[in-house]
């Protein structure tokens, strides 16, 4: 994303207010990083964090929505739930 929006590392970490080795640590994967942290990531290039968290069609917390929410007739393989209340859950095709 960063090198896509043409910044640089540098640039990343003053929009972020933390040091250009924690944005390279970050960006190899190498430092346990919390959610806000990767929101403001994401957002200094202007993006907008989603996430979500999928289950298998016959897990417990997947069977537990599609009777609570009536989404058994769309149901695919998976359900996409979504991290915030604001979104609504949505069959998926799972990959794995």
């Amino acid at each position: 994303m960063r090198k896509l929006s043409g910044l640089t590392q540098a640039d990343m970490a003053r929009r972020l207010d933390m040091a250009q080795t924690s944005v390279s640590r970050f960006e190899k994967g190498r430092a346990d990083t919390r959610l806000s942290i990767i929101r403001k990531y994401v957002e200094a290039p202007g993006g907008t964090l989603q996430v979500s968290v999928a289950f298998n069609a016959n897990s417990a917390p997947c069977l537990h929505v599609r009777d609570a929410f009536d989404v058994s007739s769309t149901m695919k393989t998976g359900l996409s739930c979504p991290y915030s209340p604001r979104s609504r859950f949505e069959p998926i095709e799972m990959l794995c």
